[in-house]
């Protein structure tokens, strides 16, 4: 698959550049367009592909955090990091931001890769990364993240796009959902009948080993995660892509547990064994016809006590603690 497919399969979102191929699209100095966002995508993947982060254009005051740290420019996965083998990108220029959830070459393994930039004119401004490895942090497998067709490359025609707050709430009480699961003031979010989850490459409800149909996830929700409470805090939506209907969320998702051995559908699921474990969340949201068709969500654990959270103050809608409280 690789590179063949990704040419093929999203003809509508922009490809990370192959080595020695400069982008054609400019990038502007004032306001960034579509095109223009989408340029300084394939500049990140491709300095990150040369390992030469000089490729990618940054202001003087960029802010650059990796897995929830604050970082300089340059280090990180600028010194292991290869090629872009699949590739998912939501634009936002209302906001100047740009979104994608990859996976990449990482000191010759795969990995999974989230990146949020905002440009401020025609640089980077802001450059947040999420990087999940095999064995590491919530359990990944990119090879998941496959070459089969995709609701997230389908437009949304003009007359049935929802305005931006609208569709940040359709995902908002998707969180409510997580928040009120396996308890009586649950109630069901707008998500379509057939609608799928993947975590970190992993469709989202199936037990390791088994491949038969996966419980819808309204069931999975309103049966609730055994004793474990769940809530996701620090809710931000960067990145809304209307034309695609692409809502990006990131936040911290709390997981508190009784004492005692987590439920044996858990076991596994983490590194750690905690009381009260703490993950980067981001979320893919796609959303048509004011319902959830899918979500493709990157979830690492933070396993360092020095690193409380994702690293960016939260600036859409506040915080969820459970039953809404």
């Amino acid at each position: 698959m690789g590179a063949n497919w990704i040419l093929s399969i999203l003809p509508t979102f922009a490809l990370a550049a192959h080595a020695g191929v400069t982008d054609k699209v400019p990038i502007q100095s004032t306001r960034c367009d579509q095109g223009c966002l989408r340029a300084v995508l394939n500049r990140f993947f491709e300095s990150l592909s040369r390992h030469d982060p000089s490729l990618l254009p940054i202001t003087r005051t960029v802010r650059f955090t990796f897995d929830g740290a604050p970082t300089k420019v340059g280090q990180q996965l600028w010194q292991h990091a290869g090629a872009v083998s699949y590739r998912l990108d939501a634009i936002d220029p209302q906001c100047q931001q740009a979104a994608a959830n990859a996976v990449i070459g990482d000191n010759g393994h795969k990995s999974i890769l989230f990146v949020r930039l905002k440009v401020k004119q025609g640089k980077v401004d802001e450059l947040e990364t999420v990087l999940v490895r095999p064995g590491e942090g919530q359990r990944s497998d990119p090879e998941g993240l496959s070459g089969e067709p995709s609701a997230y490359q389908e437009r949304i025609s003009p007359a049935q796009r929802q305005r931006r707050q609208q569709l940040i709430a359709t995902a908002e009480a998707y969180f409510q959902g997580i928040a009120d699961a396996g308890t009586a003031q649950y109630r069901s979010p707008p998500l379509a009948p057939d609608m799928i989850r993947v975590e970190n490459g992993i469709q989202a409800g199936r037990p390791p080993g088994e491949t038969g149909p996966a419980p819808s996830i309204d069931e999975q929700l309103r049966h609730g995660f055994g004793r474990d409470r769940l809530y996701v805090s620090e809710r931000r939506y960067p990145v809304v892509d209307g034309e695609h209907g692409i809502v990006v969320a990131v936040g911290v998702m709390h997981v508190d547990r009784p004492p005692g051995p987590p439920p044996p559908f858990l076991v596994g699921l983490h590194t750690v064994d905690s009381a009260h474990l703490r993950q980067i969340l981001v979320e893919f949201f796609k959303v048509q016809a004011g319902t959830i068709r899918q979500i493709q969500a990157t979830m690492y654990d933070l396993n360092d006590p020095k690193t409380a959270g994702t690293g960016w103050v939260s600036t859409s809608l506040g915080a969820s603690s459970p039953h809404g409280k």
